[in-house]
């Protein structure tokens, strides 16, 4: 399997491109727990047993303030950052205090995807949104939204050419069922990211569809993320 990739222009700086990968999938717990039981000898069970006590043993070590350390793969700590008026000061979620968990990737998982990766150039049919990532600032995590938090999305070609226009925006729109729920304030408009307030009443599993006109084209151009999001 090939790393998948499409050229864009650089937006900024006329004449000048950059390749960007382009994630058709996402590799879920399920998947690989079926994709590591068909290369040893236990079974999906026993597998998904591991994995779960491997992550709640993360979890009480970050929360020791201890730093995770997995040879080959990883290191994983936790941040903290709170703009504070005194040394006597305590950090508190209340007086505006983040909690982050900071991963930094092992030099040889890098070394051996370099050493290995092959490469594939797709060309887009037109321009288009491409939806990359979703961040939920509430819950801190990918691929998951909380109702009245702020979302952000990075991607390409993102930015809405009229926010004022119904048929333009971002959209939620819930799986299965269809039903469509349009963001009613984005904070930031960009062609590589959007953020934006999540909208209140949204339950179950929903996709997330960006929307928006070029002014070279004036065509409606649509794009969403490869998976659904899930509530939080």
């Amino acid at each position: 399997m090939a790393i998948r990739y499409a050229v864009f222009q650089n937006p900024l700086q006329e004449g000048q491109y950059y390749p960007r990968p382009v994630r058709e999938n996402t590799r879920t717990l399920d998947t690989l727990i079926r994709n590591i039981s068909q290369k040893c000898t236990l079974s999906p069970a026993d597998i998904q047993a591991v994995i779960l006590a491997f992550i709640q043993e993360m979890i009480d070590g970050l929360l020791d303030g201890d730093r995770i350390t997995i040879d080959g793969l990883a290191n994983f700590s936790v941040r903290l950052s709170q703009v504070m008026t005194a040394i006597t000061d305590r950090f508190d979620f209340g007086q505006g205090g983040q909690l982050r968990v900071s991963t930094t990737v092992h030099p040889a998982v890098t070394s051996a995807i370099r050493a290995q990766a092959t490469f594939e150039k797709l060309n887009l049919p037109a321009r288009q949104p491409l939806l990359v990532n979703f961040f939920d600032v509430a819950s801190q995590q990918s691929g998951v939204y909380t109702t009245g938090s702020i979302g952000q999305v990075t991607g390409e070609n993102l930015k809405i050419g009229d926010l004022g226009a119904a048929d333009q925006g971002i959209f939620f729109i819930s799986t299965p069922g269809g039903s469509e729920t349009a963001v009613q304030v984005i904070q930031n408009n960009g062609d590589r990211k959007l953020v934006f307030e999540i909208p209140n009443g949204l339950a179950g599993n929903q996709r997330l569809v960006v929307r928006t006109r070029y002014a070279s084209t004036g065509a409606l151009r649509s794009g969403e993320l490869t998976e659904p999001l899930l509530p939080a």
